[in-house]
């Protein structure tokens, strides 16, 4: 008698588990369950009316460009694996050809800063691509 108590009152257990379920998506069904007592109406029991709302506008507009003529020297920040000039995300294309257009003057041409961050990786393209095309670049303290 002692083994049968056990499977009598898992039984039990999920017979009062599948009722209350059961029950539960009964009164949702008719409408008595729980929910905010909204009178918008879904097409499928149980699944409250979402209400429709109009896209925001997307500015679509392309991004400030990197100014033409910068200043010397050029500040690059890398910041994970990405480069960024005055504050805007930029290619390694795009930060090799502003670092070509800076007027020529006295000291670095390039001035790079890391962050917490950078990736060594993103780092090492940096410098190997500022030394195979002759620019003169310093790592800010």
């Amino acid at each position: 008698m002692a083994r049968r108590k056990p499977v009598i009152l898992i039984s039990a257990a999920a017979v009062v588990l599948i009722v209350a379920v059961a029950g539960s998506s009964l009164l949702d069904f008719v409408g008595l369950g729980s929910g905010d007592g909204s009178s918008e109406k879904s097409d499928t029991p149980g699944v409250p009316a979402v209400e429709e709302t109009a896209p925001e506008s997307v500015d679509r507009s392309p991004p400030p460009e990197i100014p033409p003529e910068p200043t010397r020297p050029l500040r690059i920040v890398v910041r994970d694996r990405d480069y960024f000039i005055a504050a805007q995300k930029a290619t390694l294309t795009e930060a090799l050809a502003a670092a070509a257009k800076v007027p020529a003057g006295s000291g670095p041409t390039v001035v790079v800063e890391r962050t917490a961050s950078a990736r060594a990786s993103a780092e090492e393209l940096l410098t190997r691509s500022f030394e195979e095309k002759g620019i003169d670049f310093a790592w800010a303290e």
